[in-house]
């Protein structure tokens, strides 16, 4: 059994959406099911942490229309007959929804702004608070609406440290900075010139750049000269989960990390 994964991640749009499939892709792993990306090339750095992971992805250009993405991502389903279509992008509308062939499969919309109407089968909301009240009018009488905190979709790193208790202490001794995949504005380098100079003596600083930041250089550059030995710097590490939940406090973006956190 398939699901197809429709979802992008890049500079500009951020690896959240990225990060909840890949999380609702183990779930769907421990069921039996595959899962197949199907993703833009915006950004080379996000296909290899996928690929990484151990997922299949199908590549759309993305010099791609929307009724050339459509007609790919038909020619997917007619090959692979899955029994999940799953899209989590926030640019697919209710159009482009009804242009899918859905054939036999189920159709889940992976949703967090509630601005559009949608013809899915499965809607999932994981912020706090949204309830069935606030689609009225926006979705199918028979759709199925997930919403609230419970649903939340973390990865198994996450859901297996937070079985652990977690104790605030007295005293400080780490602070970590984490800003997202992308931190396009890089809040991460602003935040570290905010900080410099004011921490106190024998406090850790360490800071996880996701996969599609690109002010790495900059970053680099600016702790040799006015941080040096000050902090740490950590490129999308394998040990995420550990490294946050090490730390005292955590400053990071109000997305999937904050959830994270």
């Amino acid at each position: 059994m398939i699901a197809l994964i429709r979802t992008d991640g890049s500079f500009k749009i951020g690896v959240g959406h990225v990060t909840r499939c890949m999380a609702l892709a183990e779930g769907l792993k421990q069921s039996g099911i595959k899962s197949l990306f199907v993703i833009k090339d915006h950004d080379k750095n996000v296909i290899r942490f996928i690929r990484d992971k151990g997922y299949k992805l199908k590549i759309i250009s993305k010099k791609s229309s929307v009724k050339q993405e459509v007609i790919f991502f038909n020619r997917c389903i007619k090959r692979y007959k899955p029994r999940f279509l799953i899209t989590d992008l926030y640019s697919i509308d209710n159009e482009y929804l009804r242009k899918v062939n859905v054939r036999e499969a189920v159709l889940v919309s992976i949703d967090g702004l509630i601005r559009k109407d949608f013809y899915s089968d499965i809607v999932i909301n994981q912020n706090a608070g949204v309830g069935r009240k606030d689609y009225k009018g926006m979705i199918k009488r028979e759709a199925v609406l997930l919403s609230g905190s419970k649903y939340f979709l973390l990865r198994k790193e996450f859901r297996a440290i937070r079985r652990n208790s977690r104790k605030i202490k007295a005293k400080i001794k780490s602070i970590l900075i984490c800003m997202g995949g992308a931190d396009p504005v890089n809040a991460t380098l602003k935040i570290l010139e905010s900080l410099r100079g004011r921490l106190g003596n024998g406090i850790e600083l360490k800071i996880i750049l996701g996969v599609a930041y690109k002010h790495t250089s900059a970053l680099k550059k600016m702790i040799s000269k006015k941080m040096r030995g000050q902090a740490e710097v950590y490129l999308n590490p394998s040990n995420f989960a550990d490294i946050v939940f090490s730390s005292d406090i955590v400053i990071c973006a109000g997305g999937v990390t904050l959830m994270e956190t």
